[in-house]
């Protein structure tokens, strides 16, 4: 019976091995898993779920894993042969890779490997690999309860087995006969060390379904059936069949769906057509305009969330933010789309605002200098209490600025939504004396001090002066014997108001005389040194003093003295305390007059004696 049933299942596996489409059987050779590449190692589960309704596992609660033919996966291998690891014999072309209970070539009795389907099957087939060594596998083909339908024992030394052998199984159903849900290989070896390897698992299945959900709360679900044959009738009742395996206009809830083969045998499969909730908006956030703008804003909460496409009002571009912005006033329709286009509306209405105003209600300005002038605002706002700022200086409730000193000033008015409103105001310093004109003399190379006389003018009242000082004041205009620099006059009036001119007593440039000969050993006091002179009213700071002969050799330095300095600092004509020769030297004097204006003097002087 064994070797009847081996033949039988070969035949129906290699007819689908070699590619051809035999009731649309599908083929798995583990060359591509998921779309990409496997690599060794890889653990299979569900990867093939989505297509082919399978799953993969152990029942110690693993799973199987990817081998590589050649591979060294966990530093051992799936099986041995005499051509190496996991490496079959020569003319079995496995590709490059096959599944494998674990990819160790390890222990005596490996899990038993279990592949299911979430739908029944016809047919099923596949090939074992490397069967030999005493070794011996149970393949079951099991029902939808687990229970065993067919049974298939290969073993050690039955045709097709052998070291790196393909050895090849199939099931294949009669009409009407319980289907496949899953598929159980269990083996034994009477020594260590063994391993499962599986390749090109084909299999046939006759119906499967795809359901379409019920959405916008109406009875749109659809049921999609597809199969392998073309010779399948469908019905929901039992009663009414029809070719088509397309059900619509259905409303949410579980549906058994009758399927008849060309045999009239009736299979059942239950199909679910979930409710997909519209979209619905729950509430919307408003932003009401402000500060008389076009700012308004609308925030939509809706659920479901993702995925929501976003307009408002009827001809306005969509979005995909459930936020809008930059809404002038008004009244507006929210329109939400969902994936399975589904829609809501919601009304809103967005608030008009008004700018506060700013007026200058009293304006007193600064007199005389004092710092006194005020500044007296008025506001309409609609938000709150309002505040007043000045130069977006720190904020105050009182729309009263005192203490200003003349000038131009920024006021602004600012409302509980922080919307402003600024006006600028201009103060002058208000004078009741002006001075007109001063005359001023300056002092000269002859005369130390100058004078000033001033005229000053005055609507009414009487007109004193003071120099320098507030303390004491003098009936006349006229300040003689003013040292050189800057001064400044105060004039006051009988009404309070001061008015303070400045002005400056400019210090002359005065001539400076150096000699050309001067004779140290000739008796006259007045020229047996070489100095300049200026008049006695005026000092000059000698900053530097030097002396040097024909030939450019420093023979006298000094600095920073008077030149009205005494006898010590000019030079006697001496050098190193030795009398210097008669004839022509040159002299450097750097100097700074008074009124702080530097000057070089260079020339020639000559000695004798």
């Amino acid at each position: 019976m064994r070797s009847f049933l081996l033949l039988t299942f070969l035949t129906i596996s290699l007819s689908v091995v070699t590619g051809q489409d035999v009731l649309d059987c599908v083929e798995i050779d583990f060359e591509e898993i998921d779309g990409g590449t496997p690599f060794e190692g890889l653990i299979i589960r569900d990867q093939f779920f989505v297509d082919f309704g399978m799953t993969f596992e152990r029942e110690d609660g693993g799973f199987p894993v990817i081998a590589e033919v050649g591979g060294t996966y966990g530093q051992a291998a799936a099986f041995a042969s005499f051509w190496g690891e996991d490496t079959p014999a020569p003319g079995v072309d496995i590709g490059r890779f096959f599944l494998t209970d674990d990819g160790m070539l390890t222990g005596t009795d490996p899990p038993p490997l279990v592949v299911r389907f979430n739908f029944p099957l016809d047919s099923i087939s596949g090939c074992n690999l490397d069967i030999d060594g005493g070794e011996e596998f149970i393949i079951q083909a099991r029902g939808i309860n687990d229970e065993v339908i067919q049974e298939f024992v290969i073993a050690d030394g039955d045709p097709g087995t052998g070291d790196g052998a393909l050895t090849c199984w199939g099931f294949n159903l009669q009409s009407c006969e319980e289907k496949i849900y899953s598929v159980r290989w269990e083996g034994t070896r009477p020594f260590p060390s063994f391993g499962l390897g599986i390749d090109f698992l084909s299999f046939c299945f006759s119906v499967n379904s795809v359901s379409g959900n019920a959405t916008c709360n109406t009875d749109n679900g659809v049921i999609t059936l597809t199969s392998s044959g073309s010779t399948f009738e469908y019905s929901l009742d039992d009663i009414t069949y029809q070719t088509s395996p397309i059900f619509d206009g259905l409303g949410p809830g579980l549906y058994l769906i009758y399927v008849r083969d060309g045999d009239g045998c009736v299979y059942t499969i239950t199909v679910p057509v979930f409710e997909i909730p519209p979209v619905s908006i729950d509430n919307a956030i408003i932003q009401h305009t402000s500060c008389g703008e076009n700012n308004g804003a609308v925030t939509v909460e809706a659920t479901p969330t993702m995925g929501n496409i976003y307009s408002i009002d009827a001809f306005s571009e969509s979005q995909q933010s459930p936020t809008f912005e930059d809404l002038p006033p008004g009244e507006y329709t929210i329109f939400v789309i969902d994936n399975n286009g589904c829609t809501d509306t919601y009304d809103v209405e967005i608030l008009p605002s008004i700018i506060p105003t700013i007026d200058v209600e009293e304006i007193e300005n600064e007199f005389c200098d004092s710092a006194d002038g005020s500044v007296e605002l008025s506001s309409i706002t609609t938000n709150g209490m309002p505040t007043y700022q000045i130069e977006d200086q720190g904020n105050q409730t009182s729309p009263i600025f005192e203490n200003l000193s003349a000038g131009s000033y920024t006021f602004s008015v600012i409302d509980s939504d922080n919307c402003r409103a600024d006006t600028t105001v201009t103060l002058d310093n208000i004078f009741t004396t002006v001075v007109d004109d001063a005359i001023i003399t300056d002092a000269t190379c002859n005369e130390k001090f100058g004078s000033i006389e001033i005229f000053a003018s005055n609507a009414d009242g009487v007109l004193t002066y003071s120099i320098d000082s507030t303390d004491v004041f003098q009936l006349s205009n006229t300040f003689d014997g003013v040292s050189p620099g800057t001064h400044t006059i105060f004039v006051d009036d009988d009404q309070g108001c001061r008015v303070p001119f400045e002005f400056e007593i400019d210090i002359p440039d005065c001539d400076i005389f150096v000699p050309n000969i001067f004779c140290p050993t000739c008796g006259d006091s007045g020229n047996d040194e070489f100095l300049i002179a200026t008049t006695e009213l005026y000092d000059i700071c000698i900053l530097k003093y030097e002396i040097y002969d024909r030939w450019g050799n420093l023979i006298y330095y000094t600095d920073k003295f008077s030149i009205h300095s005494g006898t010590g600092s000019w030079w006697d004509g001496t050098f190193d305390g030795v009398p210097a020769e008669i004839g022509v030297y040159v002299y450097l004097i750097e100097i700074i007059h008074e009124n702080e204006k530097m000057e070089i003097l260079t020339g020639d002087i000559t000695l004798v004696r």
